[in-house]
C-alpha cells in the first residue's frame, strides 16, 4: 500500500527552475535546496533550451512572461520531449488566461504571483508524487493492452464499418478530414481515434468548438497573438495550430465558423502557413486538421455561410458518423454502458 509523499521524499528531486526574476528564482531555489533539491536556474526561453536537454529533470517551474518570449513555448516543448515530467506554471493576475491554456497543454498546476512558499513546497510535493507515478507507469509499459482508441459504443454493422473506415483514414496521409454526423453522435471520439491510430498519436491532439468562442476570441486562440496585439493582448501567446505541431487539430462545429475566419482557415490548409494575431512573421502548420459538423455544409454554402472553396478543402476524406436510430441492436449496449457508468457515480 502506498502513502502519500511529504517533504522528506523530495530529497535529490532534480528541478528545472525558469523565471527571468533573479531575485525571485534565487530565494526560491535556496528554499528548495534546503529541502534537499537540486536546482538548475535559467532566466530566459534560450538559456532554458541551452541548459534544459543536459539537467534529467523531475519537474520544472516556470514562469509565464520572459524577456525573450512565453513560457508556454517551453511547456509545448517539454510535453514533446519529456511528457512524463510535470510543470509547474507560476503567473501573475494579468496571465491567468494563459496558464489555463498551459494546463490545457499538460501542465500540473499553476500558482498566481505572490504565492506563500509553504504553497510552492505542497504544489511541488504534488507534483514530485505525480511524476514518480508517471515514470512508473512508463516503465511499465507494454506488459498491459493499450486503451483501445475507439471508444464509441457498440457492436453492430454500422459502427463495425465505421471503425474500419477510421482506421484507414487515420493511417492515410490526408491532411484534412471531415466528420459528419448529428449532435451526440460522437464526432469528438471518432476524431479522437483518427488521432490515436494515426502515426501522429505521439504528439499533441488540441481541439475547440467553434461555437462556444466569440468571432473576435476565436481567432486569437486559433493562430495565437503578439504583445500588444489588441488592448488585453499583454503577452505573446502561441495559439492552438502551434501548439498541436505534428499532431492533430479537432475543429469541432466548423459550420459556425465566421466567414472571415474561414478565409483564414482556406490559407492554412492551402499554404501551411498562418501568423498569429498582430504578428508579421510566417508559422509553419503541421498538423493534421479534423473538422466536424451537425450542419449540411451544401446548405450553409447555398445560403452564403460558408465558402464552397473551404469545403471541398475540408472533404477530402468525409467520415459519416451514424445516428443511434441507424443502429438499434446497440442500444442494450449503451444502456448497461450508461448504467454502469451512474452506479459507480453513486457508490
Amino acid at each position: 500500500m502506498t502513502t502519500k509523499w511529504t517533504t522528506s521524499d523530495l530529497r535529490g528531486l532534480r528541478v528545472f527552475l525558469l523565471d527571468d526574476d533573479i531575485s525571485l528564482a534565487r530565494l526560491i531555489s535556496k528554499e528548495l535546496e534546503v529541502h534537499g533539491l537540486n536546482v538548475l536556474m535559467a532566466h530566459s526561453l534560450a538559456q532554458a533550451q541551452s541548459l534544459f536537454p543536459g539537467f534529467n529533470a523531475d519537474l520544472a517551474i516556470s514562469d509565464i512572461n520572459l524577456p525573450d518570449g512565453n513560457g508556454l513555448e517551453m511547456v509545448m516543448e517539454w510535453k514533446r520531449t519529456q511528457a512524463e515530467m510535470p510543470v509547474i506554471l507560476m503567473t501573475a493576475h494579468a496571465a491567468i488566461d494563459s496558464a489555463i491554456t498551459a494546463l490545457r497543454l499538460g501542465a500540473y498546476d499553476y500558482l498566481q504571483k505572490p504565492f506563500a512558499t509553504e504553497a510552492l513546497i505542497a504544489a511541488i510535493v504534488r507534483a514530485g508524487e505525480v511524476g514518480h507515478l508517471r515514470r512508473r507507469v512508463k516503465q511499465l509499459e507494454g506488459k498491459e493492452k493499450p486503451l483501445e482508441p475507439f471508444q464509441i459504443i457498440g457492436s453492430s454493422a454500422p459502427i463495425e464499418k465505421l471503425r474500419q473506415v477510421l482506421e484507414r483514414v487515420a493511417r492515410s496521409k490526408a491532411d484534412t478530414v471531415l466528420i459528419l454526423g448529428e449532435s451526440g453522435s460522437g464526432k469528438e471520439l471518432a476524431a479522437r481515434a483518427v488521432h490515436e491510430w494515426s502515426p501522429r498519436a505521439q504528439e499533441p491532439f488540441v481541439e475547440i468548438n467553434c461555437a462556444s468562442i466569440p468571432e473576435t476570441l476565436l481567432e486569437s486562440e486559433l493562430f495565437g497573438h503578439e504583445k500588444g496585439a489588441f488592448t488585453d493582448a499583454r503577452e505573446r501567446k502561441p495559439g492552438l495550430f502551434e501548439m498541436a505541431r505534428g499532431g492533430t487539430v479537432f475543429l469541432d462545429e466548423i459550420g459556425e465558423m465566421p466567414l472571415k475566419l474561414q478565409a483564414k482557415l482556406l490559407r492554412v490548409i492551402e499554404y501551411k502557413r498562418y501568423r498569429r494575431v498582430g504578428g508579421t512573421k510566417d508559422l509553419e502548420f503541421s498538423a493534421r486538421l479534423v473538422a466536424a459538423t451537425n450542419r449540411e455544409l451544401e446548405e450553409e454554402i447555398s445560403e452564403g455561410r460558408f465558402r464552397e472553396d473551404l469545403f471541398y478543402r475540408l472533404d477530402v476524406i468525409p467520415v459519416s458518423i451514424p445516428p443511434l436510430r441507424e443502429r438499434k441492436s446497440d442500444i442494450p449496449l449503451l444502456s448497461k454502458h450508461f448504467l454502469k457508468k451512474l452506479s459507480a457515480q453513486l457508490e
